[in-house]
């Protein structure tokens, strides 16, 4: 039903992923210098705020992707039927398994 959008999809989900990308690596390096200058590297609120950057990214990555695809789906439908919020929130599943995944990578 869906499929002719995959492509422009994956290209605009691709653009937004590579900036997210960039605005983590920077937060992320300046998270870190924050607390080595303190003398915290390492420590558990160190490790909390970088947990919580991954966090929002992930989050940002979700609010992307149904962005994308809602556009995507409005712009060619003019609206958002059932069987349309059913494929984007299967999306948003298959990513949610993806970051579950980052996440517990990210804890061990």
């Amino acid at each position: 039903m869906f499929q002719e959008l995959e492509s422009l999809a994956a290209l605009k989900h691709g653009k937004e992923v590579e900036k997210l990308g960039h605005e983590y690596r920077d937060k992320l390096s300046s998270t870190i210098a924050n607390y080595a200058s303190r003398g915290l590297a390492n420590s558990g609120p160190m490790v909390k705020a970088k947990l919580d950057l991954k966090l929002e990214l992930i989050e940002h990555n979700f609010k992307s992707l149904v962005d994308i695809w809602a556009g995507l789906i409005i712009n060619r439908d003019s609206r958002l039927s059932r069987e349309a919020i059913q494929f984007i929130l299967e999306k948003i599943e298959n990513a949610s398994l993806n970051a579950k995944k980052q996440v517990k990578k990210y804890l061990l």
